[in-house]
């Protein structure tokens, strides 16, 4: 039981079952644990279409949960829950990409959240959802710093960096967008070798 409820709390407030089924080795008893955890009181059930989700009957028993897991199993979770997204919702991935995303950025999968991160930073900043842009770009270029500094990796941070500061220009001070300018011509510098 301990270990399905972990796997809810890595999932979020709200729990889609065929998520947490592909998270959790359950052996085939997903469903009587989630009934025992329902009767303990820990989850309910909020709805069984279009998709049976669960949520927690109070944000305490999740944070609990989430925070008594070993940093590494955490991970491992955050990196399966993930995959089991990028597969269930495969022909809605952009419905998704900033759940997912997060979880490959819990999960220190950093490529993965990175391309997930600036495909959600140009969709937002393509509906002129700004904050939302700088938000995902600031994230992935984050991710990105943790990559191998490759000539494609070099690329990747320099484009998010000028994605940034275009979406940034009137949130941000002038210097700020300066010295992000600054930052991604001194890889344009390492990219070209001089």
């Amino acid at each position: 039981l301990k270990r399905v409820l972990q796997a809810a709390a890595v999932l979020g407030p709200q729990v889609v079952v065929r998520v947490l089924d592909r998270t959790v080795d359950t052996g085939g008893r997903l469903a009587v644990r989630l009934r025992e955890l329902q009767r303990l009181g820990f989850i309910r059930e909020a709805r069984r279409r279009p998709e049976s989700v669960y949520v927690f009957r109070h944000a305490l028993i999740r944070d609990v949960a989430y925070q008594t897991m070993r940093r590494r199993r955490r991970m491992e979770l955050h990196f399966q829950a993930g995959l089991a997204m990028e597969q269930i919702f495969s022909e809605r991935r952009r419905e998704f990409q900033t759940i997912i995303a997060e979880h490959f950025l819990r999960a220190e999968v950093w490529d993965k959240a990175a391309g997930y991160l600036l495909q959600a930073g140009d969709d937002s900043a393509r509906l002129h959802a700004h904050t939302e842009a700088r938000r995902h770009l600031a994230q992935a270029d984050q991710a990105l710093v943790w990559l191998p500094r490759t000539p494609g990796n070099l690329r990747r941070r320099i484009d998010t960096i000028i994605k940034r500061a275009t979406v940034s220009y009137t949130a941000d001070a002038p210097r700020e967008g300066l010295g992000r300018l600054g930052e991604a011509e001194e890889l344009v510098g390492e990219l070209s070798g001089g």
